[in-house]
């Protein structure tokens, strides 16, 4: 599982994450980890350019199945 407070301190963003949060995740089924705008106002496909072109699971949910 990913940590996404990691994640955030690891793109250089500032601030505390939960303060940047755009949308309200709820249990995270509907939101697209890589191109949903949930944070800030970037999606991670975007902030993580090198990154998203070698990702094996570009439609990942923030929250999978019965995860």
């Amino acid at each position: 599982m990913v940590d996404l407070k990691a994640v955030w301190r690891f793109g250089g963003w500032k601030g505390n994450f939960e303060d940047n949060i755009l949308r309200e995740i709820g249990n995270g089924r509907e939101i697209n980890l890589w191109e949903d705008i949930w944070v800030r106002n970037e999606a991670f496909k975007d902030k993580f350019s090198r990154l998203f072109p070698i990702c094996s699971r570009r439609e990942a949910k923030l929250r999978q199945g019965g995860e």
